[in-house]
C-alpha cells in the first residue's frame, strides 16, 4: 500500500506526450530515417539508431523500466 503523500499532482514531464497512432506504425520510423538521410544531416545515424531501438522495444513488448535499466 502506498502511504507516502504526493508532493505534486503530476510528476511527469509536461512536455512529454503519448505517441499518436501514426507514430506507432513501424513504417513511420523508417520514414523518419529516410527523411533524415535525404536531408544529409548528421542526425541520420541517430534516426536509424532510434528507429531500430523503437522496433526492438515495441516488437518484444518491453516495459519502460526494462529498456532504461539495460542488462543487469
Amino acid at each position: 500500500m502506498d502511504t507516502l503523500p504526493h508532493l505534486q499532482d503530476y510528476e511527469g514531464d509536461p512536455e512529454a506526450r503519448p505517441f499518436t497512432r501514426e507514430e506507432l506504425q513501424l513504417d513511420y520510423a523508417d520514414d523518419q530515417v529516410a527523411r533524415a538521410v535525404k536531408s544529409k544531416r548528421k542526425r541520420a545515424l541517430a534516426a536509424y539508431r532510434d528507429a531500430t531501438l523503437f522496433k526492438v522495444i515495441y516488437g518484444w513488448g518491453l516495459r519502460r523500466t526494462e529498456t532504461s535499466r539495460g542488462i543487469a
